[in-house]
């Protein structure tokens, strides 16, 4: 199986907390320096209680040819509600601290320097100000026990994947059949003609069963 092509975009990004929760990222003219992953908290003293807005900036090299595939930007996890820009484009949103996230960008994406935005909302419990999502009422982990956590603080990657490919899968033993119900969730229809196989291999790597899914994704490996 070929390698796939797969860009780490953790390291020092450009940083700035925005108390006026503004939405142009323009209106900032100083910066500073934040490490990726890691809550913006952790890493200044005058930020260590700071809830509010703001924006990450990332400027990177990309010199691949897409040559028809899809390029994935995958986030581990923002807390909490990060709104991202590729080149100036708007690619998508997400609410959720705790989980990842990926957005389609080979549309975005261009040869040489390209620049990544998130504005990132980690919000306090002024509801004048977070209708939508205040503190205390979005869901928090044990993380949330040492104090606030904003920001990017999972690894960021950008990959190039086939234009149609597995987005999730799901597995359901069925030990008295010897079979595994299969449901894969593509991100896109499959070409007229393609065909979507699973095969299942014992914990020697020894292939046991092949089952051939339907256009819905689903079928059944037994043994």
């Amino acid at each position: 199986m070929q390698d796939a092509v797969k860009l780490s975009l953790d390291g020092a990004w450009d940083f700035q907390i925005d108390p006026s929760d503004g939405d142009d990222i323009l209106s900032l003219k100083e910066w500073r320096t934040v490490q990726v992953p890691m809550p913006w908290q952790a890493q200044f003293d005058d930020l260590r209680q700071y809830n509010g807005t703001a924006w990450h900036r990332r400027r990177f090299d990309w010199n691949e040819a897409t040559d028809g595939k899809a390029a994935m930007l995958h986030f581990g996890a923002v807390d909490y509600h990060a709104i991202v820009w590729l080149n100036g484009r708007r690619v998508g949103e997400h609410e959720g601290g705790y989980l990842p996230f990926e957005f389609d960008v080979t549309d975005a994406l261009q040869q040489g320097e390209n620049v990544l935005v998130v504005r990132v909302v980690d919000a306090s419990d002024d509801r004048s100000r977070y209708a939508d999502f205040p503190f205390t009422e979005v869901p928090h982990g044990k993380q949330s026990w040492y104090g606030p956590i904003g920001g990017i603080w999972q690894s960021v990657t950008l990959e190039l994947r086939p234009a149609v490919h597995i987005v999730a899968v799901k597995l359901t033993p069925l030990p008295a059949e010897h079979a595994i119900d299969i449901a894969a969730t593509l991100n896109a229809a499959l070409p007229e003609g393609g065909a979507l196989t699973a095969t299942v291999f014992d914990p020697a790597g020894q292939s046991v069963a092949t089952a051939q899914l339907d256009a819905d994704g689903c079928g059944r490996g037994a043994r």
